[in-house]
């Protein structure tokens, strides 16, 4: 027997295992909850706020993400194309994580960069206290 989530489980006792795709998104925002629904925004951001829906966030995490935390995104069932240990999906190509990822280290490259040169900004004594 086939174990199908997201559909009421049969009235008999079953012990089984079932494999669940997941991908690992950053958290960009904060308001993120375990097993929330969630989409990609025009961004390529995961997000609540979409009018698709991909998957859930990790059911089993005892407190909501945070932010610039990594976490792993549960897919919904029946949603991936061969399913292994590799898989398609088909809002999220091999082009999306690609870039996603270029976009990830990119977006913290700048942040470090800004932040280093603010620390600088205010950690040099220019002569003018408190202005």
């Amino acid at each position: 027997m086939a174990i199908k989530l997201g559909i009421p489980a049969p009235d008999t006792l079953i012990r089984d295992a079932v494999h669940v795709a997941v991908v690992s998104f950053k958290v960009l925002n904060y308001g993120l909850k375990p097993g929330q629904k969630v989409g990609l925004n025009s961004f390529g951001h995961i997000s609540p706020h979409t009018s698709k829906f991909i998957g859930i966030i990790d059911p089993f995490l005892e407190e909501s993400p945070k932010k610039y935390s990594y976490i792993w995104v549960c897919m919904f069932p029946e949603t991936t194309q061969v399913m292994r240990h590799t898989w398609d999906h088909m809002e999220l190509d091999k082009k999306d994580l690609v870039d996603y990822t270029y976009r990830d280290y990119a977006e913290t490259k700048v942040r470090e960069v800004v932040e280093s040169a603010a620390g600088r900004l205010y950690d040099q004594d220019d002569g003018c206290r408190g202005c």
